[in-house]
């Protein structure tokens, strides 16, 4: 990709279809550009596209400094169906190497939002087997639309970071209080999953990304990170393509 304009033409051929990892590196033959170029042989689900060009890179993050250095996005152009608008783009923010790279697009490649009606403590998904949180959104039917649209809200925000799951309070076992709205579940075997009274959107992703909260009002229900997958992506790739 050396120009916007090809990078926005190939969003567009891709809307509605497949999704797009594109990523910045410095020069062709570098580290960075063989892991990349590695992921692309395992990932066969996914499109593929990079570019040299930082003119490229600051018209997609236009706060990058002059000498940037490399990057990888994923354009969730999937579920993009507006030809005027550019796809959804998530920043890996780790380094680029053959660990994060693996790590984020199996994050990305996991449903927005999860419904359960199983107790949290005996829930575990991919986010949590790779060290990161889940956030349980308390839900009842009379508000479930509702509370749809928060958690599809709340997990964009929070893709790469956290696990975002649509909890109904008849689930079987659960007995939380009316007044809590959310959970969170931490990797952490000791610690329990905290019930919290969180006020809107923006203090769920702030409890995330920053571990803060406007006081929000505690309850504590009960005092493989990564594996070489290559030969297993190649045979699931295939057998989606087939």
């Amino acid at each position: 990709i050396s120009t916007l304009m090809n990078l926005q033409h190939l969003e567009n051929s891709l809307k509605g279809q497949s999704n797009l990892a594109f990523a910045y590196v410095q020069a062709i033959g570098t580290a960075e550009h063989r892991v990349f170029m590695e992921a692309a042989f395992v990932y066969g689900s996914i499109k593929f596209a990079l570019t040299t060009e930082v003119a490229v890179l600051k018209s997609v993050r236009y706060e990058e400094p002059e000498v940037p250095s490399s990057k990888l996005f994923f354009c969730h152009c999937k579920v993009a169906m507006d030809p005027e608008q550019p796809c959804h783009k998530t920043l890996m923010e780790e380094p680029l190497t053959t660990l994060s790279v693996h790590k984020f697009l199996k994050l990305m490649g996991e449903p927005l939002v999860v419904e359960v009606t199983a107790d949290p403590e005996k829930i575990s998904t991919t986010h949590l087997q790779l060290g990161l949180p889940l956030i349980f959104i308390l839900s009842q039917e009379a508000t479930l639309e509702v509370d749809k649209r928060i958690a599809e809200s709340v997990a964009w925000r929070l893709l790469g970071k956290a696990g975002v799951l649509l909890l109904s309070r008849n689930s079987v076992g659960l007995e939380v209080s009316s007044r809590y709205n959310v959970a969170i579940k931490t990797v952490e075997e000791d610690m329990p999953v905290k019930y919290l009274t969180l006020k809107d959107a923006d203090e769920i992703v702030a409890l995330v990304k920053n571990g803060e909260q406007s006081k929000p009002r505690l309850d504590n229900k009960e005092e493989e990170i990564y594996e070489d997958e290559e030969d297993e992506g190649v045979e699931d790739e295939n057998n989606e393509q087939e």
